[in-house]
């Protein structure tokens, strides 16, 4: 029973006062400044982030490549017709593949070699 009266003393003792010491209420301005600003910094700081996660950067990383216009390896060139392959040799020219254009050329000579190389080709043969 005394144990009990204990815990119920407990519960209704009054509140403890609030009270600041004499050292917290001499503070200068500029040290509880200090939070306000740290406040400002933080805000300001999550308003760039804020900022910066609205806005979509796109790089060339993640983006697939367009397949469709890839052109076959140069050795398949040969299942095409004489006129058909010249154009693809003069299309790998154009995409700026020269030694692919130039190894495709050096096959159509042997498998082809009554059809006359086209002027515009004849420096592909060239080392």
């Amino acid at each position: 029973m005394r144990q009990r009266a204990v815990q119920q003393g407990a519960m209704q003792a009054p509140p403890q006062p609030f009270s600041v010491t004499v050292q917290e209420q001499a503070q200068p301005a500029s040290k509880a400044a200090a939070p306000a600003a740290e406040l400002r910094r933080e805000a300001q700081a999550t308003a760039q982030t804020d900022a910066t996660l609205d806005s979509i950067t796109v790089t060339g990383s993640r983006v697939r490549p367009d397949t469709s216009d890839i052109l076959p390896h140069w050795r398949e060139d040969a299942r095409l017709a004489p006129d058909e392959w010249l154009e693809r040799i003069r299309e790998r020219v154009r995409r700026g593949d020269r030694q692919s254009a130039a190894s495709s050329l050096r096959r159509f000579t042997l498998q082809h070699p009554s059809v006359p190389v086209p002027d515009d080709l004849t420096l592909l043969l060239v080392k």
